[in-house]
């Protein structure tokens, strides 16, 4: 881990804290187009998880999701005038906020239903490791859809099919103004893989440093050896990981 490369965090999480702060300002002054759920304080998680994949691998996010499109490379001056509903944002300013969607970064779904990416990266990682092409597959979800069925559907799939894909918590402790205390019986969520036998680690959100080498280790035990498996054993190192980031989110 070089200094160049932490500067390079370091501005990546800055830029995306100014990308968040800004969107507030508008958002007050009436300027965005339908609604918008911030992320400020969630910068970690985004370029730390971001960092450690390569560019043909897939992702996927929820409505909370402008720090990974910015992480991944998404234009800003895309983004905000698809908050702006203009027909230059990157959805052509049909999607607005919760839809930043950019299929040449492999960016396949920022879904306005909460827990509704977790099935489709699901997919996704299963056409990877059909094509046998070594890419995997990452989903980001707040803690709240941990208590929802189509979070378990996703991890089970994914655990009899040994998918390579990683699903990411980033758990703020709120499910939009409810504390986790109240709605769970746990209090580090990564231990909801244990059913599903795959590995679950709880890491510290705020820590770029160890949020990258958290995701490097996952995305490395998920990605495919690159042989081309189409009947027969599935290689030890491939299948699905549950990693929760534990953090806080700015709330103004």
């Amino acid at each position: 881990m070089t200094t160049a490369q932490l500067k390079h965090w370091y501005t990546e999480m800055l830029r995306i804290r100014l990308f968040e702060d800004k969107t507030q300002e508008f958002v007050l002054r009436n300027l965005v187009q339908g609604t918008t759920h911030l992320c400020q304080g969630q910068e970690a998680v985004s370029v730390g998880v971001i960092a450690a994949l390569e560019a043909k691998d897939y992702v996927t996010m929820t409505y909370r999701g402008h720090g990974q499109a910015l992480a991944r490379g998404m234009s800003m001056d895309g983004i905000f005038a698809e908050l702006m509903g203009k027909r230059s944002g990157v959805s052509l300013g049909l999607g607005g906020s919760m839809h930043l969607t950019d299929a040449r970064l492999n960016m396949i779904g920022c879904f306005a239903i909460v827990g509704a990416g977790l099935p489709v990266a699901v997919g996704a990682a299963m056409s990877a490791k059909l094509r046998g092409d070594g890419r995997v597959s990452v989903t980001f979800f707040g803690d709240g859809a941990t208590n929802i069925g189509t979070f378990h559907e996703a991890l089970n799939m994914a655990s009899v099919w040994k998918a390579p894909v990683i699903f990411v918590i980033e758990n703020n402790l709120y499910g939009e103004y409810t504390p986790m205390r109240m709605t769970a019986p746990i209090d580090d969520l990564a231990e909801r893989a244990q059913p599903f036998r795959m590995p679950g680690v709880v890491v510290d959100g705020n820590d770029v440093a160890k949020v990258y080498a958290a995701a490097t280790e996952a995305v490395w035990s998920a990605r495919p050896t690159g042989i081309k498996v189409t009947r027969g054993p599935i290689p030890a190192s491939t299948g699905p990981k549950l990693r929760s980031r534990r953090g806080w989110r700015v709330i103004r």
